[in-house]
């Protein structure tokens, strides 16, 4: 970075971009990021697997990383649906009303009238064919 502090411009950019850096949320995180990877802990585990090629960890670190994103991803999903049951509930309930509306014509309603009477008319006359039934079979 020493070329960016030679010229003028450059020290203004590096200036902006360090303002940026402590003044904005996304600029507290790369810094967070930077000295997570400048640590000297994660540095020596780099160099580690670095010097060895037939290390075993090579292998299976990516693997593992892979592995623990995907883990972290089905975690948040589960988090966030979580989250929106809570909001929304655990049931759906739908309420329908089926409201039939039928235009009926008094001509239709007279029929219907004379038909049921006609049906508890003739009823009436089966009972009374079976009571006469009964009288006869007692009197005998």
């Amino acid at each position: 970075m020493d070329y960016v502090g030679n010229s003028g411009e450059g020290s203004t950019a590096w200036s902006e971009h360090s303002k940026w850096q402590h003044t904005t949320m996304w600029g507290k995180i790369t810094l967070a990021l930077m000295k997570f990877g400048n640590n000297s802990f994660i540095s020596a585990i780099v160099d580690a697997l670095r010097e060895d090629n037939t290390n075993n960890a090579q292998k299976y670190v990516p693997v593992f990383a892979s592995m623990m994103v995907v883990i972290v991803a089905v975690v948040t999903a589960y988090a966030i649906g979580k989250i929106i049951q809570i909001f929304v509930g655990k049931e759906i309930v739908i309420n329908q009303e089926i409201i039939i509306e039928e235009e009926v014509k008094l001509s239709d309603l007279i029929a219907a009238k004379k038909d049921k009477d006609a049906i508890s008319n003739a009823n009436e006359s089966k009972k009374e064919k079976k009571r006469r039934n009964a009288r006869s079979k007692t009197s005998k």
